[in-house]
């Protein structure tokens, strides 16, 4: 999706360029609109991946059994599971009233580091 605004935006300047004219679409704006409105249609979200409780220790080893996924992968997905309950706690619990620790917003975990803490293999 960012690749072809990237593409048209490119386009646009160097058409703009070549041809030394500035066309308004604020003008074409409405129309536009319009055609989106009647012809395009977003289906509903579907659930991939079920989630996961963090509080559920079996659940939590279930995730970590997972087969055909790298250790990276598996870590990544229960960082972003402890950033959803971190967020969505926030400020219904006293303790959790600040921003979520620094070693969440980095999901990175280099491959073959102990990534995941003892009694979770």
């Amino acid at each position: 999706m960012k690749e072809d605004w990237r593409q048209f935006s490119d386009l646009k300047r160097s058409v703009q360029r070549r041809y030394q004219e500035n066309v308004n679409l604020h003008t074409f704006e409405p129309k536009i609109q319009k055609l989106l409105d009647d012809h395009v249609v977003a289906m509903p979200a579907e659930t991939v991946i079920d989630p996961v409780n963090i509080n559920d220790p079996d659940a939590l080893k279930a995730v970590v059994a997972e087969t055909g996924v790298s250790q990276a992968s598996r870590a990544d997905r229960i960082a972003s599971v402890t950033r959803r309950a971190i967020t969505e706690k926030t400020g219904q619990v006293p303790p959790c009233t600040g921003s979520s620790p620094s070693f969440l917003k980095r999901p990175s975990v280099p491959t073959g580091t102990g990534a995941f803490p003892s009694g979770i293999t």
